[in-house]
This record gives structure tokens, sequence and C-alpha cells, in this order.
């Protein structure tokens, strides 16, 4: 589920950027709409709601767990390209997108940093590998014209929410004022707190000069877990935590030695 989720959110986005042509109408709308089923969020419908598969939908009229992340993380998008003219997504999914990079090599890689026993590196690389199979199907399964495909073989490298917010920490006059903001999410198991959270986040986000590409994709996924229960999403708060945290260290010693 969480994959297709993904699959579906990247390609709302680009059916939105639609390359550099934009889909005005509906990004004005669900910006000023916090829910899907606002008035104002009815000209995103279109575009979203005719591509989902029907176990996504609602039968009831309350949007669904996966219609509530994927519009989320699409709002938070539309906040984030707001005036600018390049696309703010980036994929951030390298395992699938690195063609010369083996199972092995992934798998090597997650031993490296969290010291897998053989016994839990079989699991590692059996679960990758489903993984892998899993999303080619889904990408297999979802017609694309030939100017999305375009569209997405463009694409540059993209970040977690989270880790690009950690960028910004490494500026010591907005940490306190970032950390101000984050530690509420980290701390909220309530949907609405998060989401009206992370619309100030990409606020601050945008602020930047330079252009930050961020997986908001990945950020649907994390969305929909978060409302699965307290132990999964605690595990999508840590996640964060570490993204914003630990990242942010290690740029800060790297900035503070290039200057």
């Amino acid at each position: 589920m969480d994959a297709k989720l993904v699959s579906y959110t990247r390609n709302i986005i680009l059916r939105l950027y639609n390359d550099g042509q934009p889909n005005k109408a509906a990004l004005a709308g669900i910006r000023t709409a916090t829910t899907l089923n606002s008035p104002r969020a009815q000209s995103l419908w279109p575009v979203m709601l005719a591509y989902l598969p029907e176990e996504m939908l609602s039968r009831s009229g309350q949007p669904t767990k996966e219609e509530t992340a994927i519009y989320t993380a699409v709002r938070l998008y539309a906040l984030h390209q707001q005036s600018i003219e390049r696309c703010v997504y980036g994929s951030s999914r390298d395992i699938q997108g690195d063609s010369d990079q083996t199972l092995s090599d992934v798998v090597a890689k997650i031993r490296q940093r969290s010291g897998l026993s053989t016994k839990e590196e079989m699991a590692v690389y059996t679960a990758v590998q489903r993984y892998i199979v899993f999303q080619q199907e889904i990408d297999k399964s979802q017609p694309q014209s030939d100017k999305e495909g375009d569209i997405l073989a463009k694409l540059p490298q993209g970040s977690p929410l989270f880790a690009a917010l950690s960028r910004l920490r490494a500026d010591p006059k907005k940490q306190v004022a970032l950390d101000r903001r984050i530690q509420p999410i980290l701390a909220s198991t309530d949907f609405s707190t998060i989401a009206h959270a992370l619309s100030h986040l990409v606020g601050m986000l945008k602020s930047r000069t330079d252009l930050i590409h961020v997986d908001y994709a990945q950020l649907a996924q994390d969305l929909y877990q978060v409302q699965l229960g307290y132990a999964q999403a605690n595990r999508v708060r840590l996640r964060w935590g570490q993204q914003y945290f630990y990242i942010a260290s290690n740029q800060e010693q790297t900035e503070g030695k290039n200057n």
C-alpha cells in the first residue's frame, strides 16, 4: 500500500506541475483548503480522485487515510511551489532509481550503517528485493504519457522534508525558530496539528534563496503511517527527528570547515 501511495502522489504532483505549465486553478485552490472535502479543494478533485484506485477512495464522504495523506502532501507541495518556476519536487528514493547500484550494494550500505548480522542481512536483502519487484510492477501498471515520462526522467534528486529543513537549521539565526516549530510536531499525535505545523515549516523552507527539492511523495507515505496508530506514528516521528537533527549536525560541521 505504501509504495502505491508514493507512486500515486508523485503522479498527481507531476500532473499539477505539467512540465512547467502548472494547473494554477488547482494549486491556488488547495493552498487555502486544509482538507480534501473543503469546497476550495474541489479544483483538485479531477486531478487527484480520478486516478486513485477504488480501495483508496472514501465510501462514506469522510476522506480515507490514504486520501488525507496524499492531499496533505500535495497541498504542502503547492505551498512550496507558489511563485517558483522550477519544480520543487524531487525523488529521494535512490534504491530503485540508481540502475548502476546492485542489490548487494544496497544491503552493504545498510550493513555499514547499522551493523547487521548475517541473518539480519539476509532478511534485509529479501525485503529490499521484494520491494523493488513490487515497485516495478506498480510503475508498469500506471499509464504515463510520453510527456510525463520525460518529466519524471528530468526530476532532480530530492530530500525528505525534515532532511531539507535540517539544511535551514545549519544557519544559527534560524535554528531557534525552526526548533520551536519542530518540537510540537515530534511530540504530537494529532494529525491536523501536525499538518498545520508542517505548512508553516514549508513556508520557512520556501523563503530560502536557493531551491531545495523535497520528496513530497515520500512525505505522503509518512503522513499515512502517522494515522495508523501510536506505534506507527512514533516510528515516523523518530525518523523525522533523525533526518532533522542527525543530518543537521553533520552539515554544521561541514559548513563550519568551509567558513
